[in-house]
């Protein structure tokens, strides 16, 4: 048995990790594809986790916007697929190099195993585009490997037959189990005891006014409260760093650093008080590690989060981010207790279970 692991960004490394390694221990041959989405970001995962792909496109090199993106990996994936005649060829989520690499793979009458299937926001826009991929890629797989119940529920909605759906929970939680076992120390400032606010934001549907109005709220939150110290690991995107430069106000409290690795970032995920973060990942993460996050999107495809109390939908208005903040935040801090870990993504075995379905599908 044949497959190839197609992967483009930094996310969908992260999440198939788990996968990656667990299939080393199986009679299954597993051919990864670096699409080069996002290329430094993706190398410094492979490094971590010592995966090396047998073949890389270098994407972000030769390709600007979204449409050369789809292009580029349509025809070069293609050869790769000519080349190695996969059973089955397996894509995460919802990016770009999922769904042009799903499409390639359809093409050619080639399965699809879908990880991470169903996931909704009913919101074209919002992920921009990555609602629609998501939809799309579900529409032509395969298999269909669903985080949660919901997950399952949008997909037979969607006119998937149930059959080809298995509820799997996340393969983050798997990766997240290990790293928290890691032991490592964080290189971090000292903070003087100060309460710890981990922020991240880099979506594509955030970039301009809404990010300015994320800043302008991380300004207030500084202003307001002394006793904090927030802790912004910023993405690589220039246009990212030159919006901060234009909104965030100096100020020795707020700490800007470059990424940190997984097995760093989750540490710092479980040492902080807080999070704010646009991602959808980390929202999952949150949600396991038991740390309350505020979403900084009008939309969340992770709704079952939201059931958890772990996640607060705040949108990326200035004042409703305060105001999300606040209520977080009562009483000096003093009830932050009373958020606990949820297994509503997975309880770290996630990996195990779709290698199984897979070799019971391909047998």
């Amino acid at each position: 048995m044949k497959i190839i692991t197609l992967i483009g960004t930094r996310p969908e490394a992260i999440k198939m990790v788990p996968i990656i390694k667990d299939i080393n221990h199986t009679n299954i041959e597993n051919v990864v594809v670096s699409s080069g989405q996002h290329e430094e970001l993706l190398s410094d995962v492979f490094k971590l986790y010592d995966i090396i792909p047998k073949y890389k496109l270098n994407t972000l090199k030769n390709c600007k916007s979204l449409n050369e993106i789809i292009s580029f990996i349509l025809i070069n994936f293609e050869k790769i697929l000519d080349i190695e005649k996969p059973d089955l060829v397996l894509v995460h989520g919802d990016t770009t190099t999922a769904m042009a690499g799903a499409l390639a793979s359809f093409n050619k009458k080639i399965k699809i195993a879908h990880i991470e299937a169903g996931l909704r926001s009913f919101n074209l826009e919002s992920p921009f585009p990555e609602e629609m991929n998501r939809i799309f890629i579900d529409s032509i797989a395969y298999l269909h490997f669903a985080p949660t119940v919901t997950a399952k529920n949008n997909l037979i909605k969607q006119g998937i037959k149930p059959h080809n759906i298995f509820v799997v929970g996340n393969t983050i939680i798997d990766l997240v189990k290990f790293n928290l076992k890691q032991d490592i120390k964080l290189k971090l400032p000292d903070i003087d005891e100060k309460r710890l606010i981990l922020l991240t934001t880099h979506r594509r549907e955030n970039l301009g006014k809404n990010m300015k109005s994320i800043f302008s709220a991380v300004n207030i939150l500084l202003e307001k409260y002394d006793n904090i110290c927030i802790v912004f690991p910023m993405h690589p995107n220039p246009l990212i760093k030159k919006i901060a430069d234009e909104t965030l106000k100096k100020n020795k409290r707020l700490i800007i650093t470059k990424p940190f690795n997984t097995i760093e970032f989750n540490k710092l995920e479980q040492l902080a008080d807080i999070v704010m973060t646009d991602s959808g990942g980390i929202q999952e993460e949150c949600v396991f590690i038991g740390k309350p996050t505020i979403v900084l999107r009008t939309e969340t495809e992770r709704s079952d989060g939201l059931k958890s109390n772990n996640l607060f939908l705040a949108g990326v208005n200035t004042n409703d981010i305060v105001k999300t903040f606040d209520s977080i935040a009562t009483d000096n801090f003093s009830n932050l207790k009373k958020y606990k870990s949820s297994k509503i993504y997975g309880d770290g075995r996630s990996s195990e279970r779709i290698i199984k379905i897979i070799q019971k599908s391909l047998n």
